[in-house]
């Protein structure tokens, strides 16, 4: 059943301009205020190979948004004394020492601090899903800068390192945490690790990248950035392709979302999305994942100004993304998430006590944050709450 509170129709009616265009695309959208849904909306094809619609139950790929999932996982780790975010990652994984990496730790990776943005040599998907993941080239692996010392978005690879960690640390994955820490005591549709038995609700995602990427913003913040993006030895690029997929659909492999890949392969309905932040910052349905104070914590900047991969102003706390620069202007400086390339964004912000997710199927190729669908959606929640 859909939820509509009258204050937000205009934001109905903006979503319906976005989605509808076509049978082939679809989306969900859903908003919490106030602790409650307020907005929960879905329209469209899921699947366009079968005409499958979209429904309450659709869940779909939410690429590089998948690092909010993987935020909470390490911090309810944090929090319950599992793992400790000034800690070298070395002291639990010596091996990870080597040239100059000896210092880093969960902060950094988490803030994008680390210097290791990019892999040398690339990991592929395939490699993974046959059980070769990276821990032998991220801890062989050369620093692109002192670690500590500059910022620089890590698409991957500071994923990667942090599920090792808590490997090493808790026993399990992050995806296991997740999964036991939220989806199983709460039931909603968050995975990183999709079990083959949800594989049925999966809206696949509508590609090619390539002809979207080239049609990313023309904002003048995004010169440099387009000019790197396709220039293969360029750090941008080559963390961009630290995980080399096998072919353009991968994100929609089942065998590459039940793998659990912590940076990119998360699934999930916006309708979970939309809760999971709103039970960030309050109790939603009896459940406050994460401490107060922790959660202040987290959304403190630790890393703003130039980033050294993206070439573009970033910003960011624990995990988290934070409005500043031209990926995510925001429309308050409270907010704080997590997009992806697939046109997926979810935020929560606190001083508005709202909670905000839109998943979409159609590839956005704007790189995490910067979907212009995502910020019409937005624009207008804001105008709602007026």
């Amino acid at each position: 059943m859909t939820v509509l509170e009258p204050r937000f129709a205009a934001v109905a009616e903006t979503f319906g301009q976005i989605v509808g265009k076509g049978d082939d695309r679809g989306a969900a959208l859903c908003v919490y205020h106030r602790g409650a849904p307020v907005v929960d909306i879905w329209a469209g094809t899921a699947d366009v190979k079968t005409r499958r619609p979209w429904d309450a139950d659709t869940i779909a790929p939410i690429t590089g948004a998948t690092k909010g999932l993987l935020t909470v996982a390490v911090l309810l780790l944090v929090q319950d004394g599992t793992l400790r975010l000034d800690t070298p990652v070395s002291d639990c994984w010596p091996e990870f020492a080597a040239a100059g990496k000896q210092d880093v730790t969960p902060r950094w990776l988490l803030s994008h601090r680390s210097g290791v943005p990019a892999l040398d040599r690339p990991i592929s998907s395939r490699a993974m899903i046959a059980g070769d993941g990276p821990a032998a080239a991220l801890a062989a692996q050369t620093p692109a800068w002192p670690p500590g010392s500059a910022h620089g978005y890590h698409p991957s690879t500071g994923a990667w390192i942090l599920d090792e960690v808590v490997r090493r640390v808790g026993g399990s994955t992050v995806g296991d945490v997740l999964s036991q820490r939220v989806t199983t005591v709460t039931g909603k549709d968050v995975f990183i690790g999709l079990p083959e038995r949800e594989a049925g609700r999966l809206a696949p995602l509508i590609f090619p990248i390539m002809e979207l990427m080239r049609a990313r913003p023309k904002e003048p913040e995004f010169a440099e950035f387009g000019k790197a993006v396709f220039a293969s030895r360029t750090l941008l690029a080559r963390s961009l392709n630290s995980l080399a997929m096998s072919r353009t659909d991968q994100f929609n492999d089942p065998a590459f979302l039940a793998l659990g890949e912590p940076s990119m392969s998360g699934v999930a309905s916006a309708s979970a999305l939309a809760w999971l932040y709103a039970s960030l910052i309050g109790e939603v349905d009896g459940h406050r994942l994460l401490d107060p104070g922790l959660l202040q914590d987290a959304l403190r900047t630790e890393s703003s100004g130039h980033d050294r991969v993206m070439l573009m102003d970033t910003r960011f706390g624990l995990g988290f993304m934070l409005p500043g620069g031209p990926l995510w202007p925001g429309e308050t400086p409270t907010q704080f998430g997590h997009g992806g390339t697939s046109g997926a964004l979810a935020f929560a912000d606190p001083v508005h006590d709202l909670a905000f997710a839109y998943v979409p199927n159609r590839m956005s190729g704007y790189i995490e944050g910067a979907d212009a669908n995502a910020r019409r959606l937005t624009t207008a929640v804001y105008a709602a709450l007026r």
